[in-house]
């Protein structure tokens, strides 16, 4: 095992306030859901909880819906960093470009905080067993594309950085789709 580079240490630190903005956005949501309107947010949601499907057909279901939101970091960590150096970072259309993805990469953030914090706010230590056996591999699956967006906002990137966060991502999500059909649910 080696010692980790400058550029790898920068990025696991990205990676990891990623995960740990990502917790705290849906631990706030799910306290003052449970503080201030679980009943309300049960009856919107209205889980039931039912037998999972426990098929390779589920495995790639969950897989794709996980792939499509992550792929949307690593899209935006494309678009703000593949090929903008120092001197065009500050142009009009790149500023644009980069709030533009700030924009979506916020929205999709608020919005599953908003649907996984309430959830949890609303039903508990129920929901929580039901989201234990997968949700800390699947949270790292989309903390390592939110890292790379983070860094890619800061510096130009590389086709090198993208492959290798984009493939580790793969595969945590793919963990996180077979635990959370296998162990999660009844």
């Amino acid at each position: 095992m080696h010692a980790l580079s400058k550029p790898e240490r920068e990025l696991a630190t990205l990676v990891a306030s990623s995960y740990a903005a990502l917790v705290g956005c849906g631990v706030a949501v799910a306290a003052v859901v449970h503080f201030v309107a679980a009943g309300p947010m049960r009856s919107w949601l209205d889980f039931r909880f039912p037998a999972v499907d426990r098929s390779p057909a589920r495995i790639l279901e969950i897989l794709g819906s996980n792939v499509r939101l992550a792929a949307l970091g690593v899209a935006a960590a494309i678009v703000v960093g593949w090929r903008v150096d120092e001197q065009s970072r500050n142009a009009p259309a790149v500023k644009l470009t980069r709030a533009c993805c700030d924009l979506v990469i916020a929205s999709a953030v608020a919005y599953n905080a908003f649907i996984i914090g309430g959830a949890l706010g609303a039903y508990g230590w129920r929901l929580v067993a039901v989201l234990l056996p997968h949700a800390p591999v699947e949270l790292l699956g989309f903390s390592l594309p939110l890292g790379l967006y983070r860094r890619a906002r800061a510096r130009r990137i590389g086709g090198g950085e993208v492959a290798w966060v984009g493939s580790v991502a793969l595969m945590t999500l793919s963990l996180a789709a077979v635990l959370e059909t296998f162990l999660g649910g009844r």
